[in-house]
């Protein structure tokens, strides 16, 4: 018969109703461990050993086992997500919930949210790659089950545009035409408004906007002549949109204005 060991930190003063088995087997006092997690976040650390066998535990189950609060847990997320900013092979939000899971197996991309299975009760894992619900009846396989996975994931994880003087800096380097979904770049030169090779159509490479921008349109005045002017945009006011997912859409329309060049 296997015996359940109590962690270091555990203070088993306390009673037996506030402790709780973690998934290394060892048992744990919540109120302790909640104070151990947050002390090692303020100073820095975001990986959570369990402190009798060292074997890691992930945020997701460190939050559930030390009975976060949900403000509590909303204020150590945003502590972790600026500390792990860099580190997205091992953390990322999750594409249903938007709360911030961990994975430990780098090489695995079926990844589950605790928080959604309890919620569903019912399973849910997600690909690490595309961001999508996980499809594929085998967890270790590689492929998620989803279409364009790698497209998708190159939508979510390319470089962002770093030119401050233009009006697509931030943006993702690579988009999908918002109608018929063909990967497009910017040549980090002149205005947002780019022409799709696959489809034709115009749109906004700035708010993905099909023909229609939400930019303001002024005249510039000579100062010495009322007939010298010249058209001047403002992209303040456009929005920038967010990373895309491919939906795999496959009915669009090529532009009716396009013509191929004799």
């Amino acid at each position: 018969m296997n015996t359940a060991v109590v962690c270091p930190f555990a203070d088993v003063s306390r009673s037996s109703s506030l402790r709780a088995k973690a998934s290394c087997g060892h048992i744990t006092e919540p109120l302790s461990l909640k104070a151990w997690a947050k002390a090692r976040i303020d100073t820095g650390n975001w990986s959570f050993p369990c402190q009798s066998c060292k074997k890691e535990w992930v945020w997701q189950e460190v939050c559930k086992l030390a009975l976060f609060t949900g403000e509590e847990r909303e204020c150590y997320q945003k502590k972790l997500v600026e500390l792990t900013k860099d580190d997205t092979a091992s953390f990322k939000k999750c594409p249903d919930c938007n709360f911030l899971v961990q994975r430990l197996d780098l090489e695995r991309l079926c990844v589950e949210c605790l928080f959604c299975s309890n919620a569903r009760g019912k399973l849910y894992q997600f690909c690490w790659d595309c961001m999508r619900e996980w499809k594929n009846p085998d967890p270790l396989s590689p492929d998620c089950g989803n279409k364009s996975c790698t497209i998708t994931a190159t939508l979510l994880s390319c470089p962002l545009i770093d030119v401050p003087h233009i009006e697509v800096h931030q943006c993702p380097v690579v988009r999908a035409c918002p109608n018929c979904e063909a990967l497009v770049s910017h040549c980090q030169e002149g205005c947002p408004q780019v022409v799709c090779p696959n489809c034709f159509s115009e749109f906004c490479y700035r708010c993905l906007g099909i023909e229609e921008c939400n930019h303001a349109e002024f005249v510039e005045l000579s100062d010495d002549d009322d007939t010298n002017c010249k058209d001047l945009y403002d992209f303040s006011v456009c929005i920038r949109a967010g990373r895309q997912k491919i939906t795999g859409r496959k009915n669009y329309k090529i532009h009716p204005n396009y013509q191929l060049d004799d």
